[in-house]
């Protein structure tokens, strides 16, 4: 867009001959066909010059043309695109809310015991398949470096918090009486691990609409 800024006659084209046809440019041809009329000319210099503009009008329309089918395919680019990182934040919404959930759970003082049927009969496994969605979005087709960070603490910020409580389960399971002070520190890593989280999602979806609007807009020039 900033290089039509500078360049007045690319300006001037695209509002001449697109779209075609046009009143504007069946007007422009009408003209030049009654300067011609004024001019005395030959049988074979009215076929050259009938020959000519056929041959204008012809680039005209293949301009047109060509013009029209790169629109609608980046139009097609735009709407796979636009797809493809829909998927990418309704996965990573996903995971960041049920790393919310849980942990409103520490944070509330929810017993070790009872969190850990939780995590048995629910929450595990939807945890866990939350997070191996989240692996499997390919870093390299985030499109941006801030959706690349924001991605990466995410995932390693979840694997902390199903570690820490595989940790606390297991010590609970081995000791049967924990101290309060140790589920604490626990509860606490787990609170700390998902504010990350949370501030990184808010930098993913940033960073997502940032990615379309920028892809729009190089469309449109």
């Amino acid at each position: 867009m900033a290089n039509e800024k500078h360049c007045p006659f690319k300006r001037w084209l695209r509002k001449a001959f697109c779209p075609w046809p046009s009143v504007h440019n069946i007007l422009l041809l009408l003209a030049m066909l009654y300067l011609l009329s004024l001019v005395h000319l030959t049988a074979s210099e009215w076929a050259s010059w009938v020959q000519a503009i056929g041959s204008i009008g012809a680039i005209w329309g293949a301009l047109a043309l060509g013009r029209r089918q790169l629109k609608n395919q980046a139009s097609a680019k735009i709407d796979e695109l636009e797809a493809r990182s829909g998927a990418y934040l309704a996965v990573v919404e996903s995971a960041c809310k049920n790393s919310a959930i849980l942990s409103e759970l520490v944070s509330n003082g929810t017993n070790p015991t009872g969190l850990h049927m939780l995590w048995d009969n629910h929450l595990g496994e939807l945890f866990r398949t939350n997070l191996n969605m989240l692996k499997t979005i390919p870093a390299h087709d985030l499109g941006s470096y801030e959706l690349v960070v924001a991605h990466s603490v995410m995932v390693t910020k979840l694997i902390r918090i199903e570690a820490s409580l595989l940790n606390l389960f297991k010590d609970q399971e081995e000791h049967k009486q924990l101290q309060s002070r140790w589920i604490e520190f626990q509860y606490g890593e787990i609170t700390s691990d998902n504010e990350m989280i949370q501030e990184s999602l808010v930098r993913f979806k940033d960073a997502h609409i940032a990615k379309i609007e920028s892809a729009r807009s190089r469309s449109l020039v």
